[in-house]
């Protein structure tokens, strides 16, 4: 898999990764590896990787770590509007998430600056 985002500065980041499925039922606990990543690039290892919500419409998903330390929500758009986030900030808390910990990225279209998911 291939990943990147626009950074901060306006450039492009990316990384190609692996993911293997940690728990054959649900598929919902991964190893992901980062070929180009020093001490990330083992194809096995224990789950580091949980997908803990998927939108029904499977527009959006919140992603972390076990730990639920670190968190992502990926987006199949730019932009959201309040009443997704609104509902992104209610599901990142009921699974277990600190909305004050994730923060936001700026897109083209959406959120202009970085603030706390817990914010908004």
């Amino acid at each position: 898999m291939a990943n990147s985002c626009t950074t901060w500065t306006g450039g492009t980041n990316g990384v190609n990764g692996n993911a293997r499925a940690n728990d054959p039922v649900t598929n919902a606990q991964l190893h992901v590896s980062f070929t180009d990543v020093p001490f990330r690039s083992s194809p096995d290892g224990p789950t580091n990787y949980v997908v803990t919500y998927i939108a029904d419409d499977y527009s959006w998903a919140l992603v972390g770590d076990p730990a639920r330390a670190s968190g992502f929500v990926l987006s199949r758009t730019p932009t959201v509007d309040d009443a997704g986030w609104m509902q992104i900030r209610q599901v990142v808390e009921s699974r277990g998430y600190n909305s004050c910990l994730l923060l936001t990225s700026p897109t083209t279209g959406g959120k202009e600056g970085v603030q706390p998911l817990c914010t908004l």
